[in-house]
């Protein structure tokens, strides 16, 4: 049986700036260490939508939607091709009749300090759940 590991999650909030004005980090003091591989986005209803950009003054972005429920990024399938590097090697090894290398397989994480937001109208407060790897 494999082991069981609990999903654990952060919460914090973010007010993005009204229009007109630079967008700002998901979270300034985040960074790829963090180790998230996804997180969601939400605005309350009656808020203001807000945009999310790969960079502080880019033109356009994603729109989140005031009260359409949570938006969520998320890096997909990393777990699995880690899983199978190890029977991959056992095999090469077999076949070639020599030991084999291994090679490191990159984690793949958000920075949610390279993630700016900013508001379609008036500066609005963005609710922002955070999910870390658990198995790292």
């Amino acid at each position: 049986m494999r082991p069981i590991l609990t999903q654990t999650w952060t919460s914090l909030t973010v007010t993005a700036p009204a229009t007109g004005t630079i967008a700002i980090a998901l979270d300034p003091t985040g960074n790829q260490n963090q180790l998230i591989n996804s997180f969601a986005l939400s605005i309350p209803t009656g808020g203001v939508n807000c945009f999310v950009l790969g960079n502080a003054l880019a033109a356009t972005g994603l729109e989140v939607i005031a009260g359409g429920g949570p938006v969520v990024f998320r890096v997909a399938d990393e777990r699995m091709l880690k899983e199978l590097t190890s029977i991959t090697h056992t095999i090469a090894q077999i076949v070639g009749c020599k030991p084999f290398e291994p090679e490191d397989i990159p984690l793949v994480v958000w920075d949610l300090s390279q993630i700016f937001i900013v508001s379609s109208g008036a500066a609005q407060v963005v609710n922002i759940a955070t999910f870390k790897m658990p198995y790292v």
